[in-house]
């Protein structure tokens, strides 16, 4: 018990250090700059294939979350303003990947000048990249929380200012991660916690607004079997739909959240191990820590690609005969009262579809 307890110590204590910054000069104003990775460690093949194979990994997440968003806008199946959002965070990932090639171009000794603006403009953009990719969910999870307090007329009013909003809030937590590490040597053990507290907010958050939405559907789905009964029933795109999409939304929304855990959980993994075991400054700590952008890369690839294929499979889903968007009276707000849908079997997005144009 006793080496247990001196163990977990001296990971907090390795924990709690700051995280290593690069020095670089320009203008005769000296600026740090977060690299993990010690550019002064001898460059060896290993850590060589490592930096190639990162490049190649961050051209496939770049094409792939382009076309993430081309397959969303093309398809019409996810909200104005979640469009908006993963245009954003789909531009500053594209910086960061550029900042991250220049990184790549430091610890590979092609650039050895250090006292220029590019090192500082890259370590930004960088860091940059990382708040906003550990703000996603808890974006995304609030334009949900907006969606389903609007739920009556969510689809046809735009409402950019939801959109703009969310995106104050991601800039707003990115600059809690910027700021402390640049300015006041925040130590890795503030990162984890930050990230972890704020990815747990978001999945108790996700988990209320999926049991109100699911206990909505049946609830508007109980009502609508009753109304068959006694007249026919006009198909609209209403309430219903948009409490449909709300589910299905937040289901993908809880699995990209557990996969941000299971990233931070790996971040633990290739940054702690190195420091505990082998020694940031070793060459075996060296390749370990090297192996953390790899992750990064991994995970803009494995997320867009999951979501695509997901998408494809629920576009593709028949509509339930026993699901029935409601024929809202004519002194509530409806979200379209022109189209009118008489065949409840066609597919649940294509419906979508044509009333979206």
């Amino acid at each position: 018990m006793h080496i247990i307890q001196e163990f977990l110590a001296k990971i907090l204590s390795l924990l709690a250090e700051p995280i290593p910054l690069v020095e670089g000069q320009w203008l005769n104003i000296t600026f740090d700059v977060p690299i993990l990775v010690d550019i002064n460690a001898p460059l060896t093949p290993t850590l060589q294939f490592i930096y190639a194979s990162e490049s190649i990994l961050i051209c496939v997440g770049m094409f792939l979350m382009v076309y993430f968003n081309y397959f969303v806008k093309s398809f019409q199946i996810v909200h104005l303003n979640l469009q908006y959002l993963f245009l954003l965070f789909t531009t500053l990932y594209i910086f960061g990947s550029l900042a991250r090639f220049y990184m790549i171009l430091v610890q590979l000794k092609f650039v050895t000048d250090l006292d220029t603006p590019y090192l500082l403009v890259a370590g930004i953009l960088r860091m940059e990249h990382y708040g906003v990719s550990l703000s996603a969910i808890l974006v995304v999870t609030i334009e949900r929380a907006f969606a389903t307090y609007y739920v009556v007329d969510y689809e046809t009013k735009h409402r950019c200012w939801v959109a703009a909003f969310c995106a104050l809030v991601s800039l707003t937590y990115t600059q809690c991660f910027v700021i402390p590490i640049c300015f006041f040597e925040a130590s890795l053990l503030y990162i984890i916690l930050f990230a972890s507290l704020w990815a747990v907010f978001s999945n108790i958050v996700l988990m209320c607004l999926y049991y109100y939405n699911v206990q909505e559907s049946k609830r508007l789905s109980w009502k609508a079997e009753n109304l068959r009964k006694m007249k026919n029933v006009n198909y609209t795109l209403s309430k219903k739909f948009q409490v449909e999409e709300n589910v299905k939304i937040i289901k993908y929304l809880q699995v990209m959240s557990s996969m941000l855990v299971f990233l931070i959980f790996f971040v633990i993994i290739f940054i702690v191990v190195p420091r505990v075991y082998l020694g940031s400054k070793t060459y075996s700590g060296q390749v370990m820590i090297s192996l953390f952008d790899i992750n990064l890369a991994l995970g803009a690839i494995l997320i867009p690609s999951v979501c695509v294929l997901h998408l494809r499979k629920t576009r593709d889903m028949p509509f339930s005969g026993k699901i029935h968007c409601l024929n809202k009276r004519r002194d509530d707000r409806q979200v379209n009262p022109i189209t009118v849908f008489e065949d409840v079997t066609k597919s649940y997005f294509d419906q979508f579809q044509t009333s979206w144009r």
